[in-house]
């Protein structure tokens, strides 16, 4: 894992969503190497979204919960329709994962959105006045 600098390879993202799985003990507040390997994904950032929707399918439910939060925490909007399928999941942590994700997904997008549409409001607005102050 020393290629902090590099894409990791498929092996290396394997390790990283095994880790995402590993249970903590009753000491810990969470997994010192599921600590690890959430930093790294988040630092790897949009390289990470589509192998963690691959890796949704196959983890168990720890590792699945917290993929479905990484996957909100990156806010990739691609994520809403494979991981919307996870709101009905047996397990009340992926179902609650799922939902706090594409909450966090949607606001953002909504507030992208708006400031988009500020922002060509305010360019209207600017072509309007120059227009109105030729005329006169």
């Amino acid at each position: 894992m020393g290629r902090s600098h590099k894409n990791p390879t498929s092996e290396e993202f394997g390790i990283l969503i095994r880790d995402l799985g590993l249970k903590e003990r009753e000491f810990e507040l969470i997994h010192p190497d599921k600590s690890r390997a959430i930093e790294k994904i988040l630092q790897l950032g949009e390289i990470a979204v589509e192998p963690l929707i691959d890796a949704l399918d196959t983890a168990d439910p720890e590792a699945k919960a917290w993929i479905i939060f990484l996957l909100g925490e990156l806010m990739d909007q691609g994520v809403i329709i494979p991981i919307s399928k996870y709101l009905n999941a047996n397990e009340e942590k992926v179902r609650t994962s799922t939902g706090d994700a594409l909450k966090n997904v949607g606001s953002r997008e909504i507030k992208r959105l708006i400031n988009e549409r500020a922002l060509i409001e305010e360019k209207n607005n600017s072509v309007t006045f120059v227009c109105m102050k030729s005329d006169i």
